[in-house]
């Protein structure tokens, strides 16, 4: 269709150039002009179909590397849903014989669920049974702790008493241990002297430097010449 288009514009062309004819043109010449022409648009004829046969080869080549390329996709497709079935089939088997098991299962289930249901009947009488004796318990687990902490109170009253009592002791001892030491050390000039303890509370170290420290101002009451035996009772104090 091209090359009959390139061609008939030729024809035209020639045509043209005859009406145009000048004065000495020969028809020679117009038959060298048009043979020129033709032979150029021969050429591009050419040219223009070994450029579209290029192409359509081209064409070709690549519709046909798609067309073996969906081929192979398709073999693949294939391939995989072939596999794709005999999984499903296998698949189907095992659900089948799954279920048969299950079924199986299901009845030696409800088989156990009636004999369970009895030993539930069972176990609901004995938890009755229990709960009202953890009722007991429970009450009778409240008046042992009320009755512990009423013991532990009396028994921390009595480790207070006890303490004091300590203390008192202690206090007493130290009183008379003191004194001793008094009437020891400062012969006949402190014996009409009095000691006196200290109050309670005071801790056994504090009495006990106290006591020291009027022994000591005792002695060296009884050790000067003037106020012998007020100056012991002063340090007794």
């Amino acid at each position: 269709m091209d090359g009959g288009g390139v061609a008939g514009g030729s024809g035209v062309a020639g045509g043209g150039g005859g009406g145009g004819r000048g004065p000495g043109w020969s028809s020679a010449d117009e038959e060298l002009k048009e043979a020129l022409m033709a032979s150029k648009l021969d050429a591009i004829a050419a040219e223009y179909n070994h450029l579209l046969a290029s192409q359509l080869d081209s064409q070709r080549q690549y519709y046909e590397g798609l067309l073996a390329q969906a081929a192979l996709e398709a073999d693949h497709r294939c391939s995989q849903a072939g596999a794709a079935a005999d999984k499903a089939r296998g698949e189907a088997e095992e659900a089948q014989a799954a279920a048969r098991e299950e079924a199986k299962r299901r009845h030696a289930a409800e088989r156990k669920a009636t004999e369970t249901a009895e030993q539930l009947r069972t176990v609901r009488q004995e938890a009755e049974f229990l709960r009202s004796l953890n009722e007991t318990l429970l009450a009778n687990q409240r008046d042992l702790k009320q009755q512990l902490a009423d013991q532990r109170a009396r028994t921390e009253a009595a480790e207070a008493t006890g303490r004091e009592l300590q203390e008192q002791v202690r206090d007493l001892a130290f009183f008379i241990e003191a004194q001793r030491t008094i009437s020891d050390a400062a012969g006949g000039e402190l014996r009409e002297g009095t000691v006196l303890p200290l109050p309670q509370g005071s801790s056994g170290s504090g009495q006990r430097g106290a006591g020291r420290s009027g022994t000591g101002g005792g002695s060296r009451g009884s050790a000067r010449g003037g106020g012998g035996g007020a100056g012991g009772r002063n340090a007794a104090k």
